[in-house]
């Protein structure tokens, strides 16, 4: 059998009907390539059941599937999906989307003669228009070009040789408390590969986004006050910058240098979901410097927290840095 070199990896939950229109777009594949696998982790869904039942019986020993019989979250299934993957590298798909065959060979190019790449961040027909070919070295310099530049999952491949079984387990046993690692474990899956391999992306376009479909929103994920999804308001924000801000301080593998420009990363990130919040908490009577004045306070509490020397030992540098991205923010 030849060695499988790119896995494609569909974690979905409650959408049985979209998974199986994904997979039987993608079974023809199986029959062109001999070094393609598909795999479909079901987390405890309770509905659309007809299409995971259908899948299940489509399996073959390139189509895999494999279903919880209790929702393990987010983060919990894709993590299985991924440790089922026996290719090279394992790309990340929602149930949603779809990908373009056209340049499907091209990524098997790619993945088949770039052993030392960490993470491969393709292009997309609409929210990663603007990626273009582009490396980045492993450690700081993948971090500037990368880190927390991955809101949506579809489209990234990790290479399984450095993201291997143990490392997403290892991951989980220290981060499975943490709300950053919650929302986006492949954020946190990021962190890890930059400084362990070179990044590279590609402006060929591999996934073509479709219409999302969600559940109806539950009651306890809206904030009573302000009507948002809670993950939106600048409490949450603040909260998922400490998250990343533990993450970094305790990524084992991560220099103090490499630690530093994360937490950068982060700052500058937080600050941008908190400007594309601003007009709603201004319709509601909340002044910009409301969400400012906290921001601040939060990035003075976590470089305490994460204590870095690099840091301690320029602490005015720092704290101007802070002062520029709220300045920025505040006048755009």
């Amino acid at each position: 059998m030849e060695e499988i070199v790119l896995s494609i990896c569909i974690p979905t939950y409650n959408r049985g009907h979209r998974a199986l229109a994904l997979v039987s777009e993608l079974r023809g594949l199986l029959d062109t390539y001999d070094n393609i696998e598909i795999i479909v982790s079901n987390n405890g869904s309770n509905k659309h059941l007809d299409g995971y039942e259908t899948i299940e019986k489509m399996c073959i020993d390139r189509l895999r599937y494999h279903k919880f019989d209790e929702n393990q979250y987010f983060w919990g299934n894709v993590n299985q999906v991924l440790k089922m993957a026996k290719g090279r590298f394992a790309l990340l798909i929602s149930d949603e989307d779809n990908i373009e065959m056209e340049n499907l060979d091209h990524y098997l190019e790619l993945c088949s003669n770039n052993p030392d790449i960490s993470v491969i961040r393709s292009k997309t027909l609409k929210l990663y228009t603007y990626i273009v070919n582009e490396t980045g070295k492993k450690g700081y310099d993948a971090i500037k070009k990368f880190f927390l530049c991955n809101n949506y999952m579809s489209g990234v491949l990790y290479n399984k040789s450095i993201l291997t079984n143990e490392i997403i387990d290892r991951l989980y046993d220290n981060f499975k408390d943490n709300i950053a690692y919650r929302f986006y474990p492949h954020m946190v899956f990021d962190a890890y590969c930059l400084v362990q391999g070179d990044f590279l992306s590609d402006g060929f376009c591999l996934i073509n986004e479709g219409d999302a479909e969600k559940e109806l929103a539950d009651v306890s994920d809206v904030d009573k006050e302000t009507k948002m999804q809670k993950y939106t308001t600048y409490e949450s924000r603040l909260e998922q910058q400490r998250g990343f801000v533990d993450i970094v301080k305790n990524l084992w593998c991560a220099t103090e240098a490499e630690k530093a420009r994360m937490f950068m990363r982060i700052c500058e990130k937080t600050i941008m979901l908190l400007t594309l919040v601003r007009e709603e908490y201004e319709k509601q009577g909340v002044p910009f410097h409301i969400l400012t004045n906290k921001y601040r306070e939060q990035c003075m509490s976590d470089i305490e927290y994460i204590n870095l020397p690099v840091i301690n030992g320029d602490i005015a540098t720092w704290i101007k840095y802070v002062e520029t991205l709220i300045d920025v923010c505040s006048n755009s």
